[in-house]
Order: structure tokens, then C-alpha cells, then sequence
């Protein structure tokens, strides 16, 4: 009796490592094996090469923005139709991968095939042909926002914050992936950083875009009182041992919080800050993506803020307005922007909405989902009515228009003490009930009294407006 109990044990034992074993297989195989296969590192790429011809990647109206094609010699190459229009979202494939071509190598590397189709290719000694991906990339829109841009480095990201949909992503300066061989020398000696993706990897400092966080924690923290709030702005607010000042020491009179939104006013939004408890408004920034991973396909930096009880008031006072030791990333102030616009759900960006095979036919569709609730119904319409007068009757004036209904947040945020500065707009703009779009644009080393950051928004809307 004594060996059976044993051997119930041992197989009891041997059992349970087995289904845990199973169970390890099946997420790695569902949450990892397409990650590691996508590292450049891995061999299996190679194979996967010899017997596949990657296939093509597409716009959202099935325009090829990267397919391979046979050079002279009748070898394969991969070529970018747009040159240098989609460079670090499509990315390249040369000289190293970037991008969706990274994102999704493994897709672009493996066949939809039937067993007889691979004898046959085995056979003849010829490739399958991969599968492609089409994407959530507008052509018209990405041409429109490159063209914004005009000479200035920066990026500009615009995505559908009902779906969550990336119809565009440009950053500057940029390279056309064709040509990548032949000027790589010239790409490694640069310290421009061409290959980065600023949209996703660029790390800024927010200015004053961030005091709709500052703003969103004074009213979370001061729900019974912060209609009521007021505060004469002199132009400078002054502490033991330092003073803080609104643009040009401007006084701003007596503002409430849609005046001192509306018009930038730092100084009330110090006066705020006195009045907020610092690590609760570190906890209200990652509870909306501070230091927090992003579910997103292609490379990124993590937004950061780190803000204690502890630290000076000098520092608490230059994180409420955005200066500080704050960095975020374009593509996390622009979903953030889009949950306002679409009552508080964040859904999940998507650059990708169907896997392809060789004929075009769906193999996976990938649908919109919700990712998060960062605000309530009603805080998202608070933000939103605050932010509109920042538009009507504020910063952003100039992009005050009658046929759309445009809100958001400018940003100047001193990089240098040569009077240098990133300029920024994030917003919401509506067309319709079905057309709501969030937009992030942040221009680099500009002159700290400029504000291009508008100049290009606004190309932008009267361009959505045609």
C-alpha cells in the first residue's frame, strides 16, 4: 500500500509539471515566440528567407508602402514606393529593421500555404510568396502632415480616437529608405538621430501641454471647491528663494481655472501646485501612462515623471507647468488626448488591421478594442470645455475655426538658456459625430518666443477641412 501512495505521489508530482510545462508552451508560444522570432539576432529569420519572399506591406486603402521586388540581377529588394513619406513608421529593411518592418517580420516572412503548394515551390526551387499587412496609414494624411512640418525637426502624430486607428506619424529629419545603403556612412557619423522615430522615441519636455494633468488633479483632488478657485496673477509669483513668471511677466489680473488654462498662466498653476500634494499628483500621471509600458508594436520610450513629497518646491513648481525633470513621448500625449476626445476610454492604438495572404485574402482580422479609462465621462467633458476656450478665446486662438471644433493644450518648454525651445500642441479635433481626431505636434529648437507648434496644427485642420 505504502509503494502505491508513492507511486500516486510521483505521478501526481510528474503530472502537474507536465500541465505546467503545457501551459508555459502555449504562452510562450501566444505571448513570446513572435517576439523573439522578430529579434534580429535570431536565425530563424534567415531560414525563413530562403524559403519565403517577404511580402508586402500596405496603406489603409491597399497601396503598397514597401514590397520586394527583383533588381536586374534578379535578386530581391525591398522598395519603398513613398521614399521617404512613411521612413520611421513603415521603416526599412536594409541595413537593419525599423518600424512595422520590424514589428512585423515574422508575418511578412511566413507563407498562408497548403502543404502541395510547398512540395511544388520545393520542388521547381522557388519561393512562397509572404503574407502582407495592411495598415491604418492615410497617405493623404501623412503627406499633409510632412508637409506641415515644412524645415522644422519634430513629429506629428494623428490618430481616430474612436478606434484608436494611427492615420499618420511623421518625424523629421528623415531618410528615404531606398537609398539607405548608400548613405548609411553618412547616417552613423550624424548625430541627428535620422533613424529615430521621435513620434514614439523621442523624449521632450511637455511645458505647458502638462498643466492639463496639474489641471485634471486640482479638480480630482478639490471636487467641492475648484469651480470656486481664483487667483491674482501679478505676472510673477515669488517663494523664499526663488520666483516663478508667466510668459514675458505678463499679469494675467484675477483668473479662474479656465482663464488660467486659456491663457497659459503660470503662475496660478504654481498656486495650484501649493495646493496639491505631489505624490498624489505622481500617481494621477501614471495612472494615465507616466513610467508605464504602451501597447504599441514598434519601438518607444516610456514617459517619465518622478515627483515625491520630498523634493524642493523649486522642482514641484517647475513640474506643474511642465518644466522639470517631466519627458514624455508624442504618441503617449496624443492618446492621451484621445481618450478626452472619446469620453474618457483610450483605445488601443492600431497600426495594423488585417494579416493578408498572397491573393489578398484575410488570414486575421485585428480589431479596435478599448485599453484603458483614463478619465470619466465628466472629467473628459471638463477637460474638454477648459481646453475649447484655449482655442476660442486663449493660446491657441489662431486655430479658432467655425466649420471644426478644435480644443487642446499649447506648450513651450525651455530646453536651453540661449532662448531655445520645443514648441507643442496636443488637441481634439471633430469634423463630425464619426470623425474626432487627436493630434500631438512638438517642433524642436525654436525660438522660445515663437509658437510654430500652431502654425503647423493649423495647416493640418484647414487641409482635414478640404
Amino acid at each position: 500500500m505504502k509503494n502505491n501512495n508513492n507511486i500516486m505521489k510521483t505521478t501526481y508530482i510528474f503530472t502537474g509539471l507536465f500541465v505546467l510545462l503545457a501551459v508555459y508552451l502555449v504562452g510562450y508560444i501566444v505571448l513570446q515566440s513572435k517576439k523573439d522570432i522578430n529579434n534580429t539576432y535570431n536565425k530563424r529569420q534567415d531560414i525563413l528567407a530562403q524559403k519565403v519572399v517577404r511580402g508586402t506591406i500596405y496603406s489603409n486603402d491597399l497601396k503598397p508602402l514597401a514590397m520586394t521586388k527583383l533588381d536586374e540581377n534578379n535578386e530581391e529588394y525591398r522598395y519603398y514606393p513613398y521614399d521617404e513619406l512613411f521612413c520611421h513608421i513603415v521603416g526599412s529593411f536594409d541595413k537593419g529593421q525599423y518600424g512595422l518592418e520590424l514589428a512585423y517580420n515574422f508575418d511578412l516572412l511566413t507563407a498562408n500555404s497548403s502543404i502541395v503548394q510547398e512540395v511544388v515551390a520545393e520542388v521547381n526551387g522557388v519561393k512562397l510568396q509572404g503574407n502582407s499587412i495592411k495598415t491604418t496609414l492615410d497617405i493623404n494624411l501623412q503627406e499633409i502632415c510632412l508637409n506641415a512640418l515644412g524645415d522644422y525637426e519634430g513629429s506629428v502624430v494623428l490618430m481616430d480616437a474612436q478606434t484608436g486607428d494611427i492615420l499618420s506619424m511623421v518625424s523629421k529629419p528623415y531618410y528615404n529608405p531606398n537609398d539607405i545603403a548608400n548613405i548609411w556612412d553618412d547616417i552613423k557619423n550624424s548625430d541627428n538621430g535620422i533613424l529615430i522615430n521621435r513620434a514614439t522615441q523621442g523624449l521632450y519636455p511637455p511645458g505647458s501641454t502638462f498643466k492639463i494633468f496639474t489641471l485634471g488633479e486640482f479638480i480630482d483632488s478639490h471636487k467641492k471647491s475648484y469651480i470656486d478657485y481664483s487667483y491674482n496673477c501679478e505676472g510673477t509669483i515669488k517663494f523664499a528663494d526663488f520666483s516663478m513668471s508667466c510668459s514675458y511677466k505678463k499679469p494675467h489680473g484675477n483668473v479662474n481655472l479656465v482663464n488660467a488654462l486659456s491663457n497659459s498662466c503660470n503662475c496660478a498653476f504654481v498656486n495650484m501646485g501649493t495646493m496639491i500634494d505631489a505624490e498624489v499628483l505622481n500617481k494621477y500621471c501614471k495612472d494615465r501612462l507616466f513610467n508605464k509600458e504602451l501597447p504599441l508594436e514598434i519601438m518607444y520610450n516610456k514617459s517619465q515623471i518622478t515627483l515625491s513629497n520630498s523634493d524642493s518646491e523649486f522642482i514641484k513648481c517647475q513640474t506643474v507647468i511642465g518644466q522639470g525633470e517631466t519627458l514624455v513621448t508624442p504618441i503617449h500625449m496624443c492618446m492621451v488626448m484621445s481618450s478626452i476626445v472619446n469620453e474618457g476610454i483610450l483605445m488601443k492604438p492600431r497600426l495594423v488591421t488585417e494579416i493578408l495572404d498572397s491573393y489578398d485574402n484575410v488570414i486575421k482580422k485585428i480589431n479596435a478594442e478599448k485599453y484603458d479609462q483614463l478619465y470619466t465621462v465628466g472629467e473628459a467633458d471638463i477637460l474638454k470645455k477648459y481646453m475649447r476656450e484655449v482655442v476660442t478665446n486663449g493660446t491657441a486662438y489662431r486655430l479658432n475655426d467655425d466649420k471644426i471644433y478644435v480644443y487642446g493644450k499649447t506648450g513651450t518648454a525651455q530646453i536651453s538658456t540661449a532662448g531655445k525651445a520645443d514648441s507643442w500642441f496636443i488637441g481634439g479635433i471633430e469634423l463630425d459625430d464619426n470623425t474626432k481626431y487627436a493630434i500631438a505636434v512638438v517642433l524642436e529648437n525654436i525660438n522660445e518666443n515663437t509658437s510654430p507648434a500652431i502654425v503647423v496644427t493649423k495647416e493640418i485642420i484647414n487641409s482635414l477641412d478640404k
